[in-house]
């Protein structure tokens, strides 16, 4: 934490740990390394493709409320030893579990078209927006922790003081279609991808995907010399750096707003039926 500018208090909140994990080395021999472990914390009810009531983090039950679905390993040395376990699960964003409580509901992760109408009306279900919603996605988990620390230091008179930080699964291209659902209550989306190519690149298409009226791409203030991303900025003591990033962050003017239910007629056949993507089928 202290090459990273992170304090007890944010690693706490994000539940990271420590885990030995073993890896393959150059000569083909599996050794063990020390990880840092990035949990995805989900309620249970995701899993069962249910949709309930969202449970605050700082409520009593909050713990008993998430469950750790996968864990994201990163080992010290070197940042390309990683691994995602246990192979297979569901997709989630690191610090879901900090995410403010909705009024309404969330949508599940694996929810299906049919558990997302009402059982007496067959209408679609889903969160309301008249309420303001806003959310910080960053590219990394390092990134993510950076801004919720920044922003904790502003007065709770600030707008930014309550907005919630969370990183991408597994790096700028790493948006899942199951959790496009999870973002569709919110009126606001900050994204806060790397300041190179491969970040500003995947930045345009998650704009894309989200909606262009919500979505905020933050960019750096100084062109000349730019933090690479949240961390570096929060690593230049400069506690006014993320706050003004975030407020300058330019919100998209094309019309394309794409919400799930938008999209769910087109999404959910090719779900369902997969082969019928990859055209006719050869009998040899």
């Amino acid at each position: 934490n202290h090459v990273r500018g992170l304090n007890d208090e944010v690693l706490q909140k994000y539940g990271v740990g420590l885990s030995v994990l073993d890896f393959l080395s150059n000569e083909n021999e599996w050794e063990p390394k020390v990880c840092i472990s990035f949990p995805w914390q989900v309620r249970p009810d995701y899993l069962e493709g249910k949709l309930t009531k969202f449970t605050h983090p700082d409520d009593a039950k909050s713990e008993k409320e998430f469950m750790i679905v996968r864990s994201k390993f990163r080992a010290l040395e070197t940042k390309g030893l990683q691994r995602i376990q246990p192979k297979g699960g569901c997709w989630g964003f690191f610090g879901w579990h900090t995410v403010p409580p909705l009024p309404s509901i969330d949508t599940p992760l694996n929810a299906t078209d049919s558990s997302l109408r009402s059982e007496s009306s067959g209408a679609a279900v889903g969160p309301t927006q008249t309420t303001p919603r806003e959310i910080i996605i960053t590219e990394g988990e390092y990134d993510a922790m950076a801004v919720s620390q920044a922003l904790s230091l502003l007065p709770p008179s600030d707008p930014l003081y309550h907005v919630p930080a969370v990183s991408l699964p597994n790096g700028c291209n790493s948006l899942p279609t199951e959790l496009i659902p999870l973002l569709d209550s919110f009126t606001k989306i900050y994204l806060w991808l790397d300041a190179d190519k491969s970040g500003q690149d995947a930045a345009t298409k998650f704009v894309a995907k989200l909606g262009a009226t919500r979505c905020a791409v933050v960019t750096p203030l100084d062109a000349d010399n730019p933090p690479k991303d949240a961390n570096d900025a929060l690593r230049t003591g400069d506690q006014d750096l993320i706050p003004n990033m975030l407020r300058a962050a330019r919100v998209a003017t094309k019309e394309l707003y794409t919400s799930f239910a938008d999209e769910r007629a087109f999404i959910m056949p090719k779900v369902a039926k997969p082969n019928l993507r990859e055209g006719s089928q050869s009998t040899s």
